[in-house]
C-alpha cells in the first residue's frame, strides 16, 4: 500500500465524510425526537460522532492486509461513526429497531455486533451496526457506510475510563489490569440490570 496515496484520498474525502455524518444525523434526528416526546421512552442524553483518524485507518488497513488504497474506503465500514448513549438497556434495542426502519438509511443486517450479549474479553459492551447513507457531492452520488454504536450510560462510562489504558495498549497490558477491567465492566453491567428492573 502506498501510504502517501492513502493520505491523499483520505484528505480528498473529508468533505464527503462530513456530509455523510450530517446526513446520518438528519436521518436519525426524527427517531431521537420521538424518544424525547411525552409518553415515549427516556431521552437519549448523549450523542457524538467522529471520522476515524488517518493513523487508525492506516493501521486497520494494514491489519486487514488491504493493498489497494481505494478499497480501504470500500472495505472498512467504520471510517465515520455515530455514538448514542441511552439511559437503560431496553432503549438500546428500541433505538436500534427505529433506526433500522428508516427509509433514508440502508441498514446492513450482516453488520450487527451485539457486544452486550457477548462482551469483548476486555469487558467492552455496546451494540454496533452499519447503515449506509447516500451523499451527493460535486455531481457524484456516494454510498457511505457509517457505524452506529448504542450503549448505556454505564457502558459508556466504562469505555471512556478504560479506552486509553486498555483499548490503546491492549497488546502489552498487565494481566491484573485486564482482570480488574473485566470486573469493573461486570459490576457496571449489574447496575445496568438494576436500572432496567426499575424502569
Amino acid at each position: 500500500m502506498n501510504v502517501e496515496r492513502l493520505e491523499e484520498i483520505y484528505d480528498a474525502r473529508q468533505e464527503i465524510h462530513e456530509l455523510a455524518i450530517r446526513q446520518v444525523w438528519e436521518s436519525i434526528s426524527v427517531v431521537l425526537h420521538t424518544f424525547s416526546g411525552e409518553g415515549e421512552l427516556f431521552p437519549v442524553p448523549h450523542k457524538g460522532d467522529r471520522i476515524k483518524p488517518l493513523s487508525s485507518l492506516r493501521k486497520k488497513a494494514f491489519d486487514r492486509q488491504i493493498i489497494d488504497e481505494m478499497r480501504v474506503f470500500e472495505e472498512i465500514k467504520d471510517i465515520i461513526g455515530v455514538r448514542l448513549i441511552t439511559n437503560n438497556l431496553k432503549d438500546i434495542w428500541e433505538l436500534h429497531d427505529r433506526i433500522k426502519s428508516l427509509t433514508s438509511l440502508d441498514y446492513d443486517p450482516d453488520s450487527l455486533q451485539d457486544y452486550i450479549k457477548e462482551p469483548k474479553d476486555s469487558g467492552y459492551r455496546s451494540l454496533h451496526f452499519v447503515v449506509y447513507c447516500r451523499v451527493d457531492h460535486r455531481g457524484i452520488r456516494y454510498r457511505i457506510p457509517c457505524e452506529i454504536q448504542i450503549r448505556t450510560l454505564f457502558q459508556d462510562a466504562w469505555a471512556v475510563l478504560s479506552q486509553h489504558d486498555i483499548y490503546r495498549n491492549a497488546t502489552d497490558l498487565p494481566i491484573i489490569i485486564s482482570k480488574l477491567s473485566q470486573r469493573l465492566a461486570d459490576q457496571l453491567a449489574v447496575l445496568d440490570n438494576i436500572a432496567q428492573d426499575n424502569s
